[in-house]
Order: C-alpha cells, then sequence, then structure tokens
C-alpha cells in the first residue's frame, strides 16, 4: 500500500505532547514525502508542537498540526498513540490502524514514554536510533525573552536554576507538588551560593512570596517559558509539563518524583531525578495513591538531597 497520508492522535498535555516528538520525527523520516496530519486533544499539546513544520523544514501540506477535529478522516494510516480515547478513532476513518496492543502498552513498567511511542514507528519499519526531544522556539520569542531579562546580568551568578513546583491543582496530583517550606529554604540556599532562582509556572502553583527569586510566574505562555529556560542553567522540577520542555530546549533538568514512575517520564534528553525511594513508591494510578492522604515519599526529599545534585550538575 502506497502512504501518502498519515493522521496522529497526540493526547494529554504538554509533557506529553513534548515526549512524542521523537516519534514524529522518526515518522517524517520514514515517510519524507507522506503528508503527516497531527490532531491535538489539548491547547497546551498544540502550543508545544506548533512550530515544528518550520523547525523541520516541512512546507505545507507535508506537515499539518490541528487542534481538536471530529472530521479528519480520509488517511491510509491512522497511529493511536493513547488506546483510551475513543473520539479519535471514531473520526480518523482509516485505511489501517497503529496502536498499542495491552502487552506492548507497559504504561507502568521500566521503559521510558518516548520509547514506547517509538514502538508505533517501528510497527512501521521504522530501524533508525530514537531521535531526541525537542521544541521549537522561533527567534522573535527568544530575542523577546533575552530582552526581557538582559538587565538581570545573569553572567554574575555561579548559575541561574528555575523552580517550578506545579501539577494540576486536584487533591490526586497535588500529591507530586514539594513542600513549600522547603521551596523556601531551597532559595534562600541559592542565596548563600549566589544562585539566581527563577519561579514559573501558574499563579495556582505558588502562595508564598517570591522576595529573592526571579518572578516570572502566570506571564509567560509556553513557547516564551521555554525561551527562559533555554537561559537557564537548571531547571528544579516536580514531575511535570515544564521539566520536558526544558530538557527539549537543551536545559538539564531536575525532577522530584514522588507517586509517579521516573523510568516512565523522567526528562528524556539528559534529565536526572531525585526519588525518596520508599517502598511504596511509585503508586501512580494505583489504589495506593487514591488512599495517600500525605505525599510522604515527597516530603522525603530534603532540601540537602537537591543541593548535593544541584552542586553536581553545576
Amino acid at each position: 500500500m502506497a502512504i501518502d497520508g498519515i493522521e496522529i492522535q497526540v493526547s494529554f498535555g504538554m509533557g506529553n505532547a513534548i515526549m512524542k516528538t521523537p516519534m514524529l520525527l522518526a515518522l517524517r523520516r520514514l515517510y519524507p514525502k507522506a503528508i503527516i496530519d497531527i490532531w491535538c486533544c489539548h491547547a497546551t499539546g498544540h502550543e508545544v508542537l506548533i512550530g515544528l513544520r518550520e523547525h523541520w523544514y516541512q512546507p505545507e501540506p507535508l506537515f499539518n498540526i490541528f487542534k481538536r477535529s471530529d472530521d479528519m478522516g480520509g488517511h491510509n494510516i491512522a497511529i493511536i498513540t493513547e488506546p483510551r480515547d475513543d473520539t479519535f478513532r471514531r473520526s480518523a476513518m482509516a485505511i489501517k490502524y497503529i496502536e498499542h496492543t495491552k502487552e506492548k502498552q507497559d504504561l507502568f513498567g521500566n521503559r521510558h514514554e518516548v520509547e514506547v511511542n517509538m514502538d508505533l514507528v517501528r510497527q512501521l519499519g521504522y530501524k533508525g536510533p530514537t531521535p531526541a526531544t525537542r521544541v521549537y522556539i522561533s527567534s522573535e520569542t527568544q530575542q523577546k525573552i533575552d530582552h526581557m531579562i538582559f538587565r538581570h546580568n545573569f553572567s554574575k551568578y555561579k548559575a541561574v536554576v528555575a523552580i517550578h513546583n506545579g501539577s494540576l491543582n486536584t487533591d490526586f496530583w497535588l500529591l507530586k507538588r514539594w513542600n513549600e517550606d522547603k521551596v523556601i529554604e531551597l532559595i534562600a540556599r541559592f542565596k548563600k551560593e549566589n544562585i539566581l532562582p527563577i519561579l514559573i509556572g501558574k499563579g495556582e502553583d505558588w502562595t508564598f512570596p517570591s522576595k529573592g527569586s526571579l518572578n516570572y510566574v502566570d506571564q509567560l505562555n509556553i513557547k516564551e517559558t521555554a525561551a527562559l529556560l533555554a537561559r537557564c542553567s537548571l531547571l528544579v522540577s516536580t514531575d511535570s509539563g515544564p521539566a520536558h520542555l526544558a530538557d527539549a530546549v537543551g536545559t538539564p533538568t531536575l525532577s522530584l518524583f514522588g507517586p509517579t514512575y521516573p523510568t516512565k517520564n523522567v526528562p528524556y534528553n539528559q534529565g536526572r531525578f531525585i526519588s525518596a525511594k520508599l517502598g511504596c513508591q511509585p503508586c501512580y494510578w494505583t489504589e495506593r495513591m487514591e488512599k495517600c492522604a500525605k505525599s510522604l515519599c515527597m516530603e522525603k526529599i530534603t532540601v540537602d538531597m537537591v543541593m548535593d545534585k544541584i552542586n553536581e550538575k553545576i
């Protein structure tokens, strides 16, 4: 069968979209002349992927990124990356479907999500190496951010470290956050060691004063945040989208893992992580997490543990 049209479903948010960029690039390498339509279910995923066509020098209509639609049928192949999303299956109307079998999903196993995504392209015959995750920043956006931070003279500091302590603001996902008192203590330690802290994320992620830090909370969109992270020495973050965003623009990351799976979700390119390594970890999507009223695994991560890892890196 000649392949002239491929449709891909990209569900969920920022981090999930970024971890699918290696699969998308491998797919383009496998089918350099096929039309590839990417169907984004969430606004953050759409914003992350916008710009890939220009970055990879793909002209229209060979590479297209759309927001969610109920009418995108007529392709040779539909790639279903998230089996739980039945809407895509109903609207795709493809000749052939590529998806994970239940045995290959490996959602809670010892394989990185990037490699699980790559299985889909390998089903089609791709045999090359796994590309790195990437996010495209336009020169205009990078220049805007560089102009914004110029007056702070980053070069006078030992390091510039961004901090993100966010997650979805629900009881379930708040278990991924670090204790705010420890974040405050970490910022104080930074000051003593001539490290400039930069706070990023949403306002709901932060409830304490940001004195002693550069505060860009609620001030930047995703691409602007990526441009800022590209100028940082390191990002310290919970298991969340901005950790993958920093990694995708070449900034080292240190992720604090509690209930979720480091082997699956640590930033792919050069991410490091800290875990308390309790016997109940990880408990993501299990009854243990649903019953957990206090995130002991995150509380057991100390400021000293984080500072030791930071000093190793910088």
